[in-house]
């Protein structure tokens, strides 16, 4: 079992938390205007489009993941806050547009499909911020 010695060394500024939340929101409402723009092509439930697009999303997670890691200059445990923040920042977003807008510009059913890959997406950071969580030589084997 792994235990982190530290959450973090990194303290949360407002300039960082400002950064973050940033990242954040420009994440969202470019994965946002990609479900506007794929439209009801790919957000059905019918043929392979939407099934490739979550496939893809994992290495796109991964490589997004690890261009903020580069942009604020963290990595491993001193990442996972910015992590939180901008994922946290993009789900409160992404249910706000869902539920009170018509940003997605789309019949609901391909509203509630384009939703569900940005928390797709979501997860999947997570997921990856995790593991780079478990490689960080400040986690050490309890």
């Amino acid at each position: 079992m792994t235990q982190l010695t530290q959450v973090s060394q990194v303290p949360m500024t407002v300039s960082r938390l400002t950064v973050w939340v940033s990242i954040g929101v420009a994440f969202w409402f470019i994965a946002a205007m990609m479900v506007r723009g794929m439209g009801t092509a790919v957000f059905n439930i019918q043929g392979l489009s939407m099934v490739l697009l979550f496939a893809l999303t994992f290495p796109f997670g991964f490589l997004s993941l690890r261009l903020i890691g580069w942009m604020v200059g963290l990595r491993g445990v001193a990442f996972l806050p910015a992590v939180v923040v901008m994922s946290m920042t993009a789900t409160l977003l992404d249910g706000v547009a869902l539920t009170w807008t018509e940003l997605y510009g789309l019949p609901l059913e391909s509203r509630v499909y384009g939703a569900a890959w940005i928390l797709w997406g979501v997860g999947c950071i997570f997921l990856f911020a995790l593991l780079d969580c478990a490689r960080d030589p400040r986690v050490k084997e309890a």
